[in-house]
């Protein structure tokens, strides 16, 4: 288990606290230091994301009540979209409410508007704490693009799971294909004991502001060449 440190999760609330709009995303998110995700890899790949948005995660006293993780998390996309001249760079965008979601769409140039609308809570997000239907779906994701070589699933959530069996989530999250990251919002002690092949970053309020888009990005650019993302000082595992 790998484990990097992580972002600036601040206790002020915000109107993104119900879900609003933010229209202060786009300044806040080309402010951020990402990195360069680099060349194309000169096949398909397609990132899933899921995003959690519990209480446990967006009320006031909360892991992420502002929404700084869509906000970094649209800094990666961006960057991404960016250096993409392919068209074969897909991202996807899906919700532990399986409420709103978006793709897989590519992000090429730009990131598409349906995917930038997906980065917020969902106005009608009922607040599970649910994994297990979105990895579900996630799954179904890629049995519906076979063509894919690159593949990667980056889950942000407290992983304070209600999920029936929780073990048996987590032990199918580790066995999804490709690869695995699991971003603990709050270091959270939720994660602890997972299995080898997840990659754990685990994000606290004392961490610096960017390095959830830069996880999100190592993920983005795993098989893509001469990829320059600056490195994050570890957060000791709890």
């Amino acid at each position: 288990m790998s484990t990097h440190g992580g972002l600036q999760l601040s206790r002020i609330t915000s109107g993104a606290l119900l879900g609003s709009p933010m229209p202060s995303l786009p300044d806040q998110r080309h402010q951020l230091v990402v990195g360069d995700p680099g060349r194309c890899p000169g096949q398909p790949s397609l990132t899933i994301t899921i995003f959690d948005d519990s209480g446990s995660v967006i009320a006031p006293a909360g892991n992420d009540p502002v929404s700084n993780r869509y906000v970094e998390a649209a800094a990666a996309f961006d960057a991404l979209a960016r250096r993409c001249r392919c068209g074969q760079c897909l991202a996807a965008v899906l919700h532990f409410d399986l409420v709103a979601g978006a793709g897989p769409v590519p992000l090429k140039r730009r990131v598409p508007g349906i995917v930038q609308r997906a980065l917020a809570i969902p106005p009608d997000a009922a607040g599970c704490s649910l994994l297990g239907p979105s990895l579900a779906a996630a799954a179904r994701m890629v049995e519906a693009v076979p063509s894919i070589r690159n593949l990667a699933l980056v889950v942000f959530s407290d992983f304070q799971l209600f999920d029936a069996d929780p073990e048996r989530v987590l032990s199918d999250l580790a066995g999804f294909p490709g690869e695995v990251h699991a971003v603990a919002l709050g270091g959270s002690s939720g994660i602890s004991g997972l299995d080898p092949p997840i990659t754990v970053t685990r994000l606290t309020s004392g961490d610096a502001s960017g390095a959830l888009g830069r996880a999100l990005l190592r993920s983005l650019a795993q098989e893509r060449r001469g990829a320059r993302i600056p490195a994050d000082s570890p957060t000791p595992a709890s």
